[in-house]
């Protein structure tokens, strides 16, 4: 990471303290009865906090599972619910609050809470919270489409815990026995709360940001209004119905489970399970075990990789070869500890593919032993380039990795291969260790 970009995230993470700081004074209020409040009555108002455990344990639960399989840390998590509990939410409070004075004064007896309230923070609150993910994504990094669904529910969740309190303590200031019933209405409505919100919006993000394509960048828009036209809907009179009111859970709940069970598909065209995966509207590959059969298109990739490494080290390597001969192709591929997979298109033509070995860390006294799957070698041919089929191989060997009981998975970039860096940093890989050389 460049020196330039490393200042912009330290400025960034400034800001979101800054934030938080101000955040945490003005949410001071909503945990605090009036000056002749008594203690015991502080017991009983904050006593009706524990049951919103009955949906906070189950996402932590699943979060953190989550997070490790998207490389997010429960530290990191923990940070998201906390920045959407004290930036996002206390600030929507006094930009809605701001909001609700202008448009009193604008409107006269003419403005309607109901709808005008309902309208104001299907906007303003889905666009804080997507602005509290997309600078937790910027600062720690995160590139993949699991990543921001993770951030983007934390911090919605840190929302949903913040406004549910508030309301409880609201309720039982005033009449300590509304406490218990105010939390237990929050619950039935936390389903399709902030939490899932946040998620489809985050999931909005990453497609306007990192996905190629306009057509993907249209659909992060419109997932984002979705949420907004949804949430606009679920505070209005509309709402109370209770049918139209499952109708709107469901249509925010069915996006976050499909994006999980497959994010790839909805991100970047690609599926993390394997088998078929629809690439673009121009063309589809499924990722299958290398065969005797792919050993000419094998050999003619193996040579495109050639030429680009000898372009860039031609005091390495010898233009015009290939790395493996016709049969020692034949006998890796034979071989369980050795790998190859290939994107097949749909003619079952190989169009790229993933050279895969499995390494056992050597016994040492101040290491861990565990098991990496090497990408010794991974090519797409020029012709099937911008179609997210490297993704697809990618994926496709991580989710092998993991049914092997891998640790890891690692590979090696020559120095020059910027195209490959930016690459594989997109994928989330990180710098394990830097080999260095002196040319005598």
């Amino acid at each position: 990471m460049n020196e330039k970009k490393q200042r912009r995230q330290l400025i960034v993470t400034g800001v979101l303290i800054l934030l938080a700081g101000l955040g945490i004074l003005i949410n001071e209020t909503d945990f605090m009865g009036n000056t002749h409040t008594k203690v015991l009555q502080y017991l009983e108002v904050y006593s009706a906090f524990l049951p919103l455990l009955i949906y906070i344990v189950p996402f932590g639960i699943f979060v953190k599972q989550i997070g490790a399989k998207g490389e997010m840390s429960s530290r990191e998590l923990l940070m998201a619910v906390f920045c959407g509990a004290f930036i996002t939410s206390p600030f929507a409070g006094e930009v809605n609050d701001s909001f609700d004075n202008l448009m009193k004064s604008m409107m006269g007896h003419s403005y309607s809470e109901a709808w005008m309230g309902s309208l104001e923070a299907g906007i303003a609150e889905e666009l804080l919270k997507l602005g509290t993910t997309a600078l937790l994504v910027y600062v720690w990094n995160r590139k993949t489409f699991r990543q921001y669904l993770l951030i983007g529910m934390c911090v919605g969740m840190g929302f949903q815990i913040e406004e549910d309190i508030s309301y409880i303590t609201e309720s039982g200031f005033k009449n300590v026995n509304d406490a218990f019933p105010t939390a237990l209405d929050r619950i039935s409505g936390a389903l399709g709360s902030h939490w899932c919100y946040a998620a489809v919006t985050a999931a909005g993000l990453y497609l306007i940001v990192r996905a190629s394509g306009r057509n993907h960048r249209r659909k992060g828009i419109g997932w984002i209004l979705l949420v907004m036209a949804d949430h606009f809907l679920y505070d209005s009179p509309i709402g109370n119905i209770n049918l139209f009111n499952a109708v709107l859970t469901a249509a925010v709940v069915l996006p976050v489970v499909i994006f999980f069970r497959s994010p790839e598909v909805y991100a970047a065209g690609t599926s993390e399970t394997g088998g078929t995966r629809k690439m673009n509207s121009y063309t589809r590959v499924k990722i299958r075990r290398a065969e005797d059969k792919d050993i000419p298109a094998l050999l003619g990739l193996l040579n495109q990789v050639l030429e680009i490494h000898a372009g860039i080290r031609p005091d390495i390597f010898i233009p015009g070869t290939t790395k493996y001969t016709v049969d020692e192709l034949r006998e890796m591929l034979q071989d369980d500890k050795k790998p190859v997979y290939v994107a097949a298109d749909g003619q079952d033509h190989c169009v790229g593919y993933a050279f895969c070995q499995m390494r056992e860390q050597p016994f040492s006294n101040n290491m861990v032993p565990f098991t990496s799957l090497f990408i010794d070698d991974l090519c797409v041919d020029q012709s099937a380039r911008g179609r997210h089929v490297g993704e697809a191989l990618f994926e496709h060997v991580k989710q092998e990795a993991k049914k092997m009981g891998c640790y890891e998975v690692t590979l090696n970039v020559w120095a020059g291969n910027t195209s490959a860096e930016k690459f594989y940093e997109k994928m989330g890989m990180k710098t394990k260790e830097s080999q260095l050389e002196y040319i005598l």
